[in-house]
């Protein structure tokens, strides 16, 4: 058997499962990320950014489409400090330096929910995402406020 190198944790996939042939090899896991590296600014952005793939979308240049986790309804998301963040979110405050006020909300002018392409978002309030989601015409409608009348009796 040979000797595991240090550097590298490995794990046997076929001791205890029946996987295919190539899924029975040893699999190499990416060694854990030290303290320092998980609170560089440089390496969290370069990270960040590589995390997005380019795609065609609406507006003239294209959609840099987030490709990890997605919460349900399709905003991008990751922890990030200790917190959950919306990708669309971190992209608009890491590409114009400053902090999201805590009434303002990040919009997406192309309207895809895991593009984090800094010049697709804006930033604005929870009315002006709401105007801007019903001028679009993707606003669910209202729901009823009053219940529906009954049907008439059938005549006799």
């Amino acid at each position: 058997m040979a000797t595991p190198d240090p550097d590298q944790t490995t794990v046997d996939a076929g001791d205890r499962y029946d996987y295919t042939a190539a899924a029975r090899a040893t699999v190499p896991f990416p060694k854990k990320r030290a303290a320092a590296e998980k609170h560089d600014p440089a390496a969290l952005a370069a990270a960040f950014w590589a995390s997005l793939v380019s795609t065609p979308g609406p507006l003239p240049d294209p959609c840099l489409v987030w490709v990890k986790s997605k919460n349900a309804n399709g905003y991008g998301v990751l922890k990030f400090q200790g917190r959950w963040w919306r990708a669309h979110r971190l992209a608009w405050s890491m590409s114009r330096g400053r902090v999201i006020p805590p009434d303002a909300v990040v919009m997406h002018e192309c309207d895809t929910p895991a593009c984090c392409n800094p010049t697709h978002l804006a930033l604005g309030t929870q009315a002006d995402n709401n105007a801007d989601c019903r001028a679009r015409g993707r606003a669910k409608p209202p729901p009823r406020t009053q219940p529906l009348t009954p049907p008439a009796p059938p005549p006799v």
